[in-house]
């Protein structure tokens, strides 16, 4: 060294074998005969996200030094657009970064939207697989403090993992039951991965990742979707879980899969290797790459894609209205259409649109169906249904690609012998 140069330092950790870059909490230039303090030295280790286009969830497991997103996110701002956390965010406009999200956080999982795929390199500190998490009641955004891949029972200390209802991560989940252990698509937890965590108390841990159990983890093999299954992530997600009971009496076999679907857009699909499974359902997360996708109070529709002869088979359910990062569970699947027990007209989604949106309704008994647009002047636009319908659920599109961007409203009236005629409206918004 000469004078001023400042050293450089690693750990060399006899368990394991191997060297460790360190980064001294304190640094000096060299002098000679200088006697330095430094009060601790942390381990770095490089890191590297593989990125997709759209949304992709992930964390750090060390930052550097100076750990603002212009700093971190620096070799990204060709194709990055939105990094968001669990209550604050920031967008890229090309040239700033704008919002409350200044500095990333080493305990903290971030949303990114990419409009491209990408890498995320660089080397960061601490490096502490023993990092303790305070997590409140509820859904916690959170990092994962370790590189590799650690089994989700294994990883979480006995005294807590009671207290964890559910895990969420990019487009699979996990959920604790108390006689089957978890269950979900979700098996591991992943170094530079974001989890959402739902607990049913304050609790604060750390992942016991020196436990043999949690370093045995084998990661599920989900096989590549069949054409037409794809479907766009977006971080506003849900899970649908069919029990493998209900899945045997629809005769899938392993290499099936179940798909969800919002309106007409294919919203998640999930392959059955013969257990319970969870559907993702993906919502609109306000950008036009989600269009389509479910919204607070729709309910998704699934089929059943067989793998052997292509055929997409309809499901029917009792199926809960769908809500972000939500967890539901599917009950009374059949191939058979049930009937309703009420006159219904559903939420058209999307709603607003640009320039074709669906409407759902519901008959319990043959009826009469007049199903109409019109206009703020009361001025009929188009009639979409006008016929005797029988008793089930149905969904129909309307194109307003000829209409001008306002307000429509549609009106659904059904009427037949023995009951008073049900008439219902709802407004829709035109945005172009």
């Amino acid at each position: 060294l000469n004078v001023g140069d400042e050293p450089s330092f690693k750990i060399y950790d006899a368990s394991e074998a191997a060297y460790f870059d360190v980064t001294p909490s304190e640094n000096y230039g060299f002098a000679i005969y200088g006697i330095f303090e430094i009060s601790e030295l942390m381990i770095t280790m490089d890191y590297s996200i593989n990125l997709h286009e759209y949304m992709n969830l992930i964390s750090f497991y060390g930052l550097p030094e100076d750990n603002s997103v212009s700093v971190v996110m620096e070799d990204l701002v060709s194709n990055i657009a939105l990094i968001a956390g669990e209550a604050s965010s920031t967008t890229y406009d090309g040239l700033d970064w704008n919002g409350s999200l200044t500095q990333l956080d080493i305990s903290s999982g971030y949303w990114l939207r990419m409009s491209a795929d990408d890498v995320l390199a660089g080397s960061g500190f601490p490096y502490n697989e023993s990092r303790e998490y305070d997590l409140n009641t509820g859904a916690n955004l959170v990092s994962f403090p370790a590189s590799g891949s650690f089994d989700i029972a294994g990883a979480l200390p006995d005294d807590i993992e009671g207290n964890i209802m559910a895990i969420i991560a990019e487009g699979a989940s996990a959920i604790n039951t108390t006689t089957q252990g978890w269950l979900g698509s979700l098996a591991t937890f992943d170094g530079l991965r974001g989890y959402w965590i739902f607990t049913d108390a304050d609790i604060s841990f750390s992942y016991e990742l020196d436990n043999m159990l949690a370093r045995a983890a084998t990661p599920l093999q989900m096989a590549e979707k069949p054409a037409g299954l794809e479907f766009i992530q977006s971080s506003q997600q849900a899970f649908y879980y069919m029990d493998e009971s209900a899945i045997r009496e629809l005769n899938a076999v392993n290499g099936d899969w179940f798909v969800s679907f919002c309106g007409d857009a294919v919203a998640g699909a999930r392959e059955y290797l013969g257990e319970t499974i969870d559907i993702p359902v993906m919502g609109y997360d306000g950008h036009y790459s989600t269009a389509g996708y479910c919204e607070s109070g729709d309910i998704p529709q699934f089929k059943l894609f067989k793998s052997a002869t292509s055929e997409m088979i309809d499901l029917y359910s009792e199926t809960p209205a769908w809500g972000s990062n939500g967890i539901f569970f599917v009950d009374n699947v059949s191939q058979t259409d049930l009937i309703p027990t009420d006159f219904s007209m559903l939420s058209a989604y999307p709603n607003p649109f640009n320039p074709v949106t669906s409407i759902g309704f519901e008959i319990p008994e043959e009826s009469m169906v007049q199903i109409s647009i019109f206009d703020l002047k009361g001025q009929e636009v188009t009639t979409l249904v006008n016929e005797l319908t029988s008793p089930g659920m149905y969904s129909i599109s309307w194109n307003a690609d000829n209409a001008a961007s306002g307000v429509y409203f549609v009106h659904f009236t059904a009427s037949g012998d023995g009951f008073t005629p049900i008439t219902q409206i709802q407004k829709l918004m035109l945005i172009k």
